[in-house]
């Protein structure tokens, strides 16, 4: 299984925060033997998210986009996910119903934009969030798999171990998997362990290499046909 990574957020583009999104992901999805292949960042522009999304739906299995699931007129990214797909929009009742109690426990009034986070593309599974009120959703179109999640690094940590993880590792023959090890090397370059290693790359094996003071980071990565 190959995936992208879309991280949706102008304060992106902008440098106004740091993107811990995707060393988080890249991480967690490697150990689950799935290949990362792409990231893209883009706006909160729907025209421009649109286009990154069609590309991914192109290319990969599993498409992870963080971000704009919010109550905001910049959160995009339910809206332009169902469009892309062809879906339309359908509220939750359960999801509404708590964000109904939640703004009765605080005493507020459930604003337009509030609701709006319990609108969801039709036949989407709704992701519970369990540190924030705006839910994931997940969905599986035309053999490809989409999972939206959160901004704020603890609400999307939270919501893919609890709710992800055990969803991508309950797949059957979702395809090859990525085993990949790390070693660290000293007293030579990377020219140097090149040449004492090199030739175990081959068609189904790769090897990178990172210099670091002192020592070679080298990351052996291979493919097999499945878990």
């Amino acid at each position: 299984m190959q995936a992208e990574l879309i991280f949706t957020g102008t304060e992106l583009l902008l440098g106004e925060i740091l993107n811990t999104h995707a060393q988080y992901l890249g991480r967690r999805l490697l150990a689950l033997g799935i290949e990362v292949i792409l990231h893209t960042t883009v706006g909160d522009n729907w025209d421009r998210l649109a286009q990154v999304l069609r590309q991914s739906l192109q290319r990969a299995d599993l498409i992870i986009i963080t971000g704009g699931l919010g109550p905001t007129s910049d959160d995009l990214t339910k809206e332009t996910v169902a469009g892309v797909l062809g879906l339309p929009m359908v509220v939750d009742e359960p999801t509404l119903r708590s964000l109904e109690e939640y703004a009765a426990r605080r005493r507020v009034t459930v604003t337009e934009g509030v609701a709006k986070q319990a609108c969801f593309p039709a036949g989407a599974r709704i992701l519970p969030n369990p540190v924030g009120t705006a839910p994931g959703a997940l969905l599986e179109h035309q053999g490809k798999v989409l999972v939206l999640l959160p901004g704020p690094p603890g609400e999307l940590k939270a919501m893919f171990e609890e709710a992800v993880v055990p969803y991508l590792s309950s797949l059957v023959g979702r395809g090859p998997v990525i085993y990949s090890r790390g070693i660290k090397v000293t007293g030579l370059g990377e020219v140097g362990v090149q040449q004492l290693i090199g030739d175990l790359e081959g068609e189904q094996a790769s090897i990178a290499y990172l210099a670091r003071p002192g020592e070679v980071h080298v990351r052996v990565s291979a493919r097999a046909a499945g878990a």
